[in-house]
């Protein structure tokens, strides 16, 4: 389903610079299948995959509750994360603090999209606070944890470092390489909180529980 996405969204981009259009200019059938646009079907995509993986978090808490699991308070926390991250990938709060730390701090450059000031310490801290309960986890769900976050992280923030810096500098084939690399921060995005679910998903059922969801 991602790759399908993937598809759709570059032959939209393609189509869109095709027609000599400005990124703001796009048809509403493009902006229906483009990455970088929002409330479109890969926005509602993205946030399904969030919410997904904030609800079966939320039964690993619960689980790891009743089995007196040292590590169910940040199964919990992780949870509300993820419900955060679903709430900002709908209504792009993250993106009110750009102008005001931008204007504060000056910014410009990879740090253009300020947001990424403010994100990626924060984005430290939780990595290094859950290093343990990665730790406790089975080898292979330890490898695809540590997978699904490197490629949801490093494509992110890098991708915003470019865009930002294209954005910024305003260079040669500048438009061109803001989409490009939109589209693949868009799509890292996707393809990480896709596999973490699958992980999250693939663990709960080694702990004996599934989830079904079953007609009335």
């Amino acid at each position: 389903m991602i790759c399908v996405l993937l598809v759709l969204s570059v032959l939209a981009s393609a189509w869109h610079y095709y027609k000599h259009l400005t990124p703001f200019g796009a048809s509403p059938l493009v902006q229906l299948f483009r990455l970088v646009d929002v409330a479109n079907i890969p926005t509602f995509f993205a946030t399904s995959s969030d919410l997904g993986c904030a609800a079966v978090l939320a039964v690993l808490a619960k689980l790891k509750k009743e089995q007196s699991d040292r590590f169910y308070r940040h199964w919990a926390f992780l949870s509300a994360i993820f419900f955060y991250i679903a709430l900002d990938e709908t209504a792009s709060i993250h993106e009110l603090s750009i102008l005001p730390l931008r204007h504060a701090l000056g910014a410009g450059g990879i740090f253009y999209y300020t947001w990424i000031v403010l994100a990626i310490p924060l984005a430290m801290a939780v990595v290094l606070s859950y290093l343990r309960l990665v730790k406790s986890l089975p080898r292979k769900h330890q490898i695809l944890v540590f997978a699904a976050g490197a490629i949801y992280l490093g494509g992110s923030l890098a991708g915003e470092m470019i865009s930002g810096y294209a954005v910024s500098r305003q260079f040669n084939y500048w438009r061109t390489i803001n989409a490009l690399f939109s589209t693949l921060e868009e799509f890292c995005e996707l393809a990480g909180t896709s596999l973490f679910l699958c992980v999250l998903l693939d663990y709960l059922k080694e702990q004996g529980t599934t989830l079904e969801i079953r007609p009335e």
